[in-house]
């Protein structure tokens, strides 16, 4: 039987989450206040390391982060669960978010801008041209997973939902409305400036609900297999407790 000790509280690591991710996109808003207010003729320069609409700086690294955190929640929820298709269900949605923290660390998406963009240059909303593929993906993929979804619980069900679609705004609604941006003024123009703003504060405040739900839920597995009798106190954890049919709805 696989175990996992649980000698933290998860209402702590939700707690810790939320502020973390308030404290990068704050920083992000001060950067932007910063270069507002005294330019990049500074001896603090344009303090890219926390920009939000850069690849290599904290914005981009916390993402991936929230995402590997979200793969290893959804994998451990997976393992709990006794109904072997959505155990299956669980793992493959774990692979899209380690593929979704690589490419959001390596920007492998970007590579389809320069081919694809001669396509779709009929609208300067799809100035990235990713975004094409990337939201039939996402079409495809969320049609998929609709009876996995509803099969949840609720209160589960409700902010897995809303924490889908405050991501996919950002990623792909508001990417789109910031290329329109970008092909009109460039980087400079105070509206793209607005709309990565917005587009990086859903992304990580759709990835902070969505791995805060997941822990709630899995806080919920657990204090269901302790009422059952399979774990005593908070150290350890049989992930195969849900075996039974008693959390099967996860």
């Amino acid at each position: 039987m696989t175990r996992i000790s649980m000698d933290i509280d998860i209402r702590h690591v939700i707690r810790w989450l939320v502020w973390l991710s308030a404290i990068v996109l704050g920083l992000g808003y001060m950067r932007e206040a910063y270069i507002f207010q005294f330019g990049t003729e500074t001896i603090l320069k344009d303090l890219g390391q926390i920009a939000l609409d850069t690849e290599n700086c904290l914005g981009s690294y916390y993402s991936s982060v929230l995402m590997v955190i979200a793969a290893l929640l959804m994998t451990i929820t997976g393992q709990s669960c006794g109904n072997s298709r959505r155990r299956v269900q669980w793992y493959v949605l774990a692979l899209v978010f380690i593929l979704m923290s690589v490419d959001e660390s390596v920007s492998f998406h970007e590579v389809l801008i320069s081919p694809l963009r001669p396509f779709f240059s009929f609208s300067s909303y799809l100035h990235y041209a990713w975004i094409v593929p990337g939201f039939a993906f996402v079409l495809l993929f969320g049609l998929a997973y609709i009876p996995f979804v509803f099969a949840l619980k609720p209160e589960i069900r409700i902010r897995i939902i809303a924490s889908g679609m405050l991501f996919v705004t950002g990623a792909l609604g508001m990417e789109a409305i910031g290329g329109h941006f970008d092909h009109l003024g460039g980087a400079g123009n105070p509206y793209y400036i607005a709309s990565f703003l917005i587009e990086e504060t859903l992304e990580i405040v759709g990835l902070t609900l969505f791995a805060t739900t997941l822990l709630t839920n899995l806080q919920r597995i657990l204090d269901a297999a302790t009422a059952a009798g399979h774990v005593s106190g908070k150290a350890d954890y049989p992930l195969a407790a849900a075996a039974d049919g008693r959390t099967s709805a996860i």
